[in-house]
């Protein structure tokens, strides 16, 4: 009955070539142990680093199947990707796992082999390895849930010996999670009581770690802060009172995190975001009778502007003292045509200064502002330099405030930013445009300077449009404004207007306001407008003032 078992290796790669080929895929070319089939699943970023691993591992492997990872660019899509391929092809096969960087001693699957009669996985022991020296063995011969919340008690990747139907039937591993993926997966094992767990007592796994090599086990980072957290969201219903101290005070012994931060996981209680744009059909009599409603309102509001009404009824909009947007940085991976933010016009890669933020927090604090929201833009706000700090540092702000609602905007293109999302922690809502072109046919032309059109000089601008209120003031790296888009016009003009510090109670920053709403082609729209009542635009248009900024801007950067 053994013998006729198929056994099939699961390697997964990350960037590290050199590793895979003298560590994991030379350890299993000198297992004792029949295997069937085994197979590499590369979730490495560059071609070139694929092409390399994908010739080692043929050259050792003639036979082998080589995967890219198109699931989640982590850890778990790539166990994952490689864990569906071999169920749907070898359906009841055992699967042994192990890491690029990890090895097995030679009798590693034979011995795994030899207890699985009867069981629905192999535990075998793990020796840690700092530098090249041994430093721990773990040789678990037993696993509770409890267990698991304290520390590891021996169950990691690379030492999982396992029924391809029974990790299926768990659920495989869970891809929202940035670590503690073995532990999350023990847990939903161990849960169901017809799962079989035996050990072979016997340490024949090699969990290497170098302390000038990045490892999320190693470090007190960010990294591992966030997956600490992530695990606990998730598992903390299945904590008894001193399975909770456990895992807060190793979280914080071991990797620093301070035990605030698990207080703010909850978010059920934040401030609400913007609601969900609905899908519309445009074929109604409703959506005709709404269409002509806004084209009313739009003939209205063009008068409303104007200074005469203005003076008599006041301003349309007042800047909001509970909002604020925060745009990170200019970088971006995808530069939209119209990008209000002028990443495609005029692209930089200036960022916000980690003790800008610092400051901000420690501020708003000080002058015990209540914000209600606080996002997090760009540019692409996952491509600063030090992301993961700002947002635990806007965390920080949230100990006081725990209903503040706290987002991260981001356009969820490309593969560094899918990997930077994991990256976020629980105490923030992820809003994800999922663009996947530089075309928005929602986008507004932003160039299209209302100073530029007749009759502008009729229109009073402090009044503003509804992002003063919607969105919130703007903290940009030149500092802060009545809106983040104004911030981004003042990045490329250079007329640095900004405020140096959060705008006092009664500023309404009317002098910003006129200077540069005469230059956003967001304000003649004065609200927002849902895309199906959007009107069609030439991807591009632009303004006398605007090309002049440009070409200014350009010969700014020419001469520096």
């Amino acid at each position: 009955m053994v013998d006729s078992v198929q056994i099939i290796v699961l390697v997964t790669t990350y960037n590290r070539p050199e590793l895979l080929e003298k560590r994991a895929l030379k350890s299993i070319s000198l297992q004792t142990g029949k295997f069937d089939a085994v197979v590499l699943v590369d979730n490495s970023d560059s071609e070139v680093t694929k092409k390399k691993n994908q010739e080692i591992f043929e050259g050792m492997f003639r036979d082998g199947t080589y995967l890219i990872n198109e699931r989640t660019p982590g850890a778990a899509g790539t166990w994952n990707h490689g864990l569906n391929w071999i169920h749907e092809n070898y359906p009841d096969s055992w699967v042994a796992i192990i890491d690029d960087d990890d090895e097995w001693t030679p009798e590693h699957l034979k011995i795994c082999k030899s207890k699985i009669d009867g069981n629905d996985a192999v535990i075998s022991g793990i020796r840690t390895v700092l530098d090249g020296e041994p430093i721990d063995d773990r040789v678990p011969n037993s696993f509770t849930i409890s267990d698991f919340f304290a520390s590891n008690p021996g169950w990691q990747g690379s030492n999982t010996f396992i029924r391809i139907n029974s990790i299926k039937k768990a659920g495989f591993f869970d891809e929202s999670l940035l670590c503690t993926h073995d532990r999350d997966l023990a847990i939903r094992c161990l849960v169901n009581e017809d799962f079989k767990v035996t050990f072979s007592e016997k340490v024949t796994m090699l969990y290497h770690l170098e302390k000038k090599r990045e490892s999320l086990t190693m470090t007190q980072g960010r990294g591992k802060h966030t997956g600490l957290l992530q695990f606990y969201c998730k598992h903390k219903k299945l904590m008894t009172g001193d399975d909770e101290k456990a895992f807060l005070k190793r979280s914080k012994e071991l990797f620093g995190l301070d035990a605030g931060f698990f207080q703010i996981t909850d978010t059920s209680m934040d401030y609400s975001g913007f609601p969900n744009i609905p899908e519309v059909n445009e074929k109604t009599l409703q959506f005709r009778l709404r269409k002509m409603i806004h084209t009313l309102k739009k003939f209205w509001w063009r008068y409303r502007v104007r200074k005469g009404i203005t003076k008599v009824l006041g301003r349309q909009f007042t800047r909001t003292r509970e909002k604020i947007e925060i745009d990170l940085t200019y970088a971006c991976n995808l530069r939209c045509h119209d990008c209000n933010r002028s990443c495609r016009q005029a692209p930089d890669g200036v960022e916000i200064q980690l003790e800008k933020i610092q400051q901000f927090v420690d501020d708003s604090l000080d002058r015990s502002i209540s914000w209600k929201k606080i996002r997090l833009l760009g540019g692409e706000p996952t491509l600063h330099s030090k992301f993961e700090d700002v947002l635990y540092e806007i965390g920080r702000y949230k100990f006081s405030h725990p209903r503040c609602r706290l987002e991260v905007v981001t356009n969820g293109y490309g593969r560094k930013v899918k990997r930077k999302l994991l990256n976020v922690p629980p105490f923030f809502h992820i809003e994800n445009t999922m663009k996947d072109s530089d075309i928005q046919p929602q986008f507004y032309s932003f160039n299209v300077a209302l100073k530029d059109k007749k009759g502008s000089q009729k229109i009073d601008f402090t009044n503003g449009c509804s992002n003063i209120e919607q969105c919130g003031i703007g903290l940009t790296p030149s500092g802060y404004y009545p809106c983040a888009i104004a911030g981004g016009i003042d990045r490329v003009t250079g007329w640095n207007l900004g405020r140096h510090g959060i705008p006092a109670e009664q500023d309404d920053m009317l002098d910003l306001l006129d200077e540069f709403c005469s230059y956003c082609g967001r304000f003649e729209s004065r609200y927002f407008t849902p895309p199906e009542l959007m009107p069609n635009s030439t991807p591009g248009v632009m303004s006398s003032s605007w090309e002049q900024i440009y070409d200014e801007w350009k010969a700014r950067r020419t001469s520096q």
